[in-house]
């Protein structure tokens, strides 16, 4: 939940670095460590597995019911915004790990015979991808 993206760190374009709570009360941009590795000094305890468990319950929790509620999906009758060049994205991965979805920044976009779009070019800090705005959850529109 602290690594729940405010704001872009830079203006520049390249730069995919968000400022998220986390940030705000470690005083670092990016996490150091993932938070599902298990360490081998940690011992196994069964403790820590309970914890890890509870966690993931809380991720898939947050995945089904509260991201649903970021991203409202219209009927078809009421307009609503298209994605556009420089928006801010979560680009959902169901087999990643938890916490570990990527941001992106829309690059292009394709627009059907009706003006809506359906598939967005996204660039990553590792590679560009074409997706589905379904596959897309908008976190920080451009202007």
């Amino acid at each position: 939940m602290n690594n729940r993206p405010l704001t872009a760190v830079s203006d520049h374009p390249d730069d995919l670095s968000t400022l998220t709570p986390v940030s705000i009360l470690t005083g670092c941009v990016a996490s150091s460590f993932p938070p599902d590795v298990l360490v081998r000094a940690d011992g196994y305890r069964s403790s820590w597995r309970a914890v890890q468990w509870m966690a993931n319950q809380f991720w898939k929790r947050w995945k089904r019911e509260y991201l649903l509620l970021l991203q409202q999906r219209p009927k078809w009758l009421q307009p609503f915004r298209n994605l556009w060049a420089g928006d801010i994205v979560l680009m959902v991965e169901e087999d990643s790990k938890r916490g570990s979805w990527p941001k992106a920044i829309v690059t292009a976009t394709f627009p059907d015979s009706d003006d809506v779009v359906r598939r967005v070019r996204v660039k990553t800090v590792a590679s560009t991808y074409v997706r589905d705005v379904r596959k897309l959850c908008l976190l920080e529109a451009s202007d």
